[in-house]
């Protein structure tokens, strides 16, 4: 009995029989071409001029057969890697869901803490009591977005460009009243701003501290931006400073230290994303913690980072107090060194709100004291606010 022949890699069967079938037809053409050159009375094809056909021939019809292999090979690397992390990526995701159910069941399986004597009487308890109560952030309409009031008058987000971002170490930044205000990491502008406050919103429809999904594409297009392939490189530096920046706030009786996002995760290949905002922020969040923005309106203001900065800062008062010039400079973060500059960018500012109907009109005055009338701007719940007597 015949040994059964083993297949060989590099020669397939298919390979063979194409390199059998290029054999005959080679043979064919030399004996018709030896035909023909008969008819015209001249003698046969020299033997050494057919073995050199045949070796070009050959060598021609071997590396078009490994170049065919060599693309074969890449295409299905390029797919090996495709899926590779495709699989990666699912057992990250995975693994954090298992982590955040195992989290869960542990929490939900610790007993109380007893109440008595051991319990700290003459602290405060800070925001970790509030978690146990309240598990989600405010509800945002999906026309509006929420603004940290402290945020919003404070350098935090400053009116800044790209091109005038540094790095900075426990700098502080200008805010208002009492409250103070300390960052590390790379400056945020509105650009920033915008995105976080999208991040927040989406958050707002989860529990506390659970991982929330978004594709990068959704999310460009919920912030008014274009899809391509700049901008996704744009999100994802503005996601990776939300998430390196050092924040310290101290406002009222509680001091926030941490970062605005917990952590995100991308699936570089789908271009969705999953992050966790900071658990802690949800005492910025109070009822009275929070001013709720037209979003639509916002989007209109892309670019003008003054114009975006002011129209926080003017949306937290339903009648905003008169300004000096010079503090809102401060307060915004601007860089222009000379007041005259700012202020002329200020009442550019101003004039784009005014035709945006986020205010009715403005002055500044002789004392260059900014005044703003919101007019019809003002939300159902401050003109509430104002119609209702005053509390003695």
């Amino acid at each position: 009995m015949n040994a059964q022949r083993r297949p060989d890699p590099e020669h397939p069967p298919s390979a063979i029989v194409d390199s059998e079938r290029a054999r005959q037809e080679r043979d064919e053409a030399i004996t018709s071409c030896n035909a023909r050159r008969a008819a015209l009375g001249l003698p046969p094809l020299e033997p050494e001029k057919i073995a050199r056909f045949v070796m070009l021939d050959e060598e021609i019809a071997a590396r078009a057969a490994a170049s065919r292999r060599y693309d074969e090979q890449k295409q299905a690397e390029r797919k090996a890697a495709e899926q590779q992390a495709t699989r990666s990526a699912a057992e990250i995701l995975a693994a954090r869901i298992d982590g955040i159910k195992k989290a869960a069941q542990e929490r939900e399986a610790t007993p109380a803490a007893p109440e008595g004597p051991q319990r700290a009487t003459g602290a405060d308890i800070p925001a970790q009591e509030k978690q146990r109560k309240i598990v989600n952030l405010p509800i945002i309409p999906t026309t509006a977005r929420a603004v940290v009031n402290e945020i919003a008058s404070s350098a935090l987000f400053a009116a800044i460009q790209g091109k005038d971002r540094k790095l900075v170490k426990d700098m502080p930044v200008a805010a208002t009243g009492k409250t103070q205000m300390f960052f590390t990491g790379e400056l945020l502008n509105q650009d920033d701003h915008d995105v976080f406050m999208q991040l927040v919103y989406l958050a707002s429809a989860e529990p506390l501290g659970a991982y929330v999904p978004v594709s990068g594409h959704s999310l460009l297009k919920a912030l008014g931006r274009g899809t391509s392939g700049k901008e996704h490189q744009q999100l994802d530096a503005e996601i990776k400073r939300l998430k390196n920046a050092g924040v310290e706030i101290k406002a009222g009786r509680y001091t926030y230290i941490g970062s605005l996002i917990h952590d995100a995760i991308k699936n570089e290949v789908s271009g969705h994303w999953i992050y966790r905002l900071n658990e802690n922020l949800l005492s910025l969040y109070g009822a009275s913690g929070y001013t709720l923005i037209d979003w639509e309106q916002r989007k209109r203001l892309k670019g003008k980072d003054l114009a975006r900065w002011l129209q926080l800062e003017i949306a937290r008062h339903a009648v905003p107090f008169p300004v000096k010039v010079e503090t809102l400079r401060e307060k915004c973060g601007s860089q222009a060194k000379e007041l005259r500059v700012f202020r002329q960018s200020l009442k550019q500012s101003l004039v784009t709100l005014q035709a945006e109907g986020h205010i009715a009109a403005w002055l500044i005055d002789e004392s260059d004291l900014v005044h703003i009338d919101r007019g019809a701007a003002l939300t159902t719940s401050q003109r509430r606010s104002l119609a209702s007597p005053s509390k003695r």
